[in-house]
Order: structure tokens, then C-alpha cells, then sequence
């Protein structure tokens, strides 16, 4: 099976570790999914991007929670249940 390398806060060009930076400083560390996902800068910019544009409309955090927990589920994706369930 072949894995995705994830980029470490001390690999991470310029650009990622702000990135880094803003996501550490919401979350108080950097996932692994935005690690693997900084192997294309352009692709982590929009996965976060997207998050704040979800997190800034109009539902309510709990309501934004709820749905991502709904899609973890149908997706049976056992990362992002955990993560969404912390």
C-alpha cells in the first residue's frame, strides 16, 4: 500500500508553514490531513479556504460538527469521525 508522506512543521516551505502557523494557532496543533494535504500548497490553501468558509456561514458551530460527523459516517471514514467527535 502506498502512503501519502506528510510534510513536518520543520519541511514545510514558506508558504505551508503559514499556514502551519494560523492552523496551529486555531487548533493548537496541525492535523494530519493538512500535512499530507501540503504536498500541493494550492491544495491545502483550498481545504482551508473551504473550512473558513463553512466555519464563517450561517450555521452554528454544533450544526457544522453534526454535518461533518454525518458525512464521516456514510464515508466510514474512521479519521474524520474521531477528529470531528474530539
Amino acid at each position: 500500500m502506498k502512503y501519502i508522506d506528510l510534510i513536518s512543521e520543520e519541511d514545510a516551505g514558506k508558504k505551508v508553514k503559514e499556514v502551519y502557523g494560523a492552523v496551529s494557532q486555531k487548533l493548537g496543533m496541525v492535523p494530519d490531513i493538512m500535512k499530507g494535504l501540503a504536498n500541493s500548497t494550492a491544495a491545502l490553501k483550498a481545504y482551508t479556504t473551504l473550512s473558513d468558509i463553512i466555519e464563517n456561514g450561517s450555521f452554528t458551530a454544533k450544526e457544522v460538527q453534526a454535518g461533518l460527523l454525518a458525512v464521516a459516517q456514510v464515508n466510514q471514514c474512521y479519521y474524520c469521525l474521531s477528529a470531528h467527535t474530539a
